[in-house]
């Protein structure tokens, strides 16, 4: 069976902890805690946390139009 090119969906890299934490400017263990409490969207495999790229912003947008606390 082959893959036609309209099948074919774009992935992007998946990130680590430590790819998020860079681009946010925390540190790696305040990204684990966000992750484990749910606060940071994640995607789990096995053992294994990673974090979409485009998944990070969209989480950054909505903090973003939240009212101050």
């Amino acid at each position: 069976m082959q893959t036609r090119p309209e099948q074919l969906v774009a992935v992007s890299r998946l990130l680590t902890a430590e790819d998020v934490a860079e681009m946010l400017g925390l540190d790696v263990a305040r990204v684990w805690r966000l992750s484990r409490c749910g606060e940071i969207p994640t995607i789990t495999i096995g053992r294994s946390r990673r974090y979409r790229r485009e998944a990070i912003l969209r989480w950054l947008e909505e903090i973003e139009s939240q009212p101050a606390r």
